[in-house]
């Protein structure tokens, strides 16, 4: 709602859902998509103007932060699969989380590269400000470009840490016939490794 322009609805969701998470006693909030990580973390103190109370966690530095606490355990790692990743622009430029992926990546497979460019300087993947849902065509143009990037790594699976990007991309992927043999999200990664 913030991205498109509907500031009145976005603030009076904003006003619910902070109300209703001090009510419950909401101290930690973690989101799997990119793009609501950047509105309770950025647009949520800049309009509200406080919300100190609230942890608020991408699901990649939740991930990250139970394997450093001992409580995820991956089963063993992926061997002899090359695995590249896609920056989600609302986590990534927008609010500076690069290496939690990378690291939950890392240690599940040892043959991660990366595309390039990357980190700050990703390209978008064509879906984010309502792009998708505006003019899903571009979108997806927009996508064969990162696909191709991706590509030139060699890598067999791109992953990314938005539902935006795997939309996207995996529109992208088929419409240049699945030069990835997959394209997934982080958790889904996760869930496997673990068993």
């Amino acid at each position: 709602l913030f991205r498109t322009g509907q500031w009145n609805l976005a603030r009076e969701c904003m006003e619910y859902n902070l109300k209703k998470w001090r009510e419950m006693g909401i101290k930690t909030i973690v989101t799997h998509c990119a793009g609501c990580y950047r509105t309770f973390y950025k647009d949520y103190p800049k309009w509200s103007g406080d919300t100190k109370d609230f942890e608020i966690l991408h699901l990649s530095q939740y991930i990250k932060k139970l394997m450093d606490e001992g409580k995820l355990k991956i089963k063993g790692k992926v061997e002899n699969v090359r695995v590249t990743y896609q920056d989600p622009c609302h986590l990534g430029r927008h609010c500076g989380v690069f290496d939690p992926p990378r690291e939950v990546l890392k240690a599940i497979y040892p043959d991660f590269v990366e595309m390039y460019p990357t980190r700050e300087h990703a390209f978008c993947c064509g879906a984010a400000g309502g792009m998708k849902a505006y003019n899903n065509k571009l979108a997806v143009k927009m996508g064969t470009g990162q696909i191709e990037k991706g590509r030139a790594t060699k890598a067999e699976i791109l992953v990314t840490t938005c539902p935006f990007c795997l939309e996207n991309l995996r529109d992208a992927n088929d419409s240049l016939g699945r030069p990835f043999k997959e394209v997934v999200d982080l958790a889904s990664v996760c869930e496997k490794a673990m068993g």
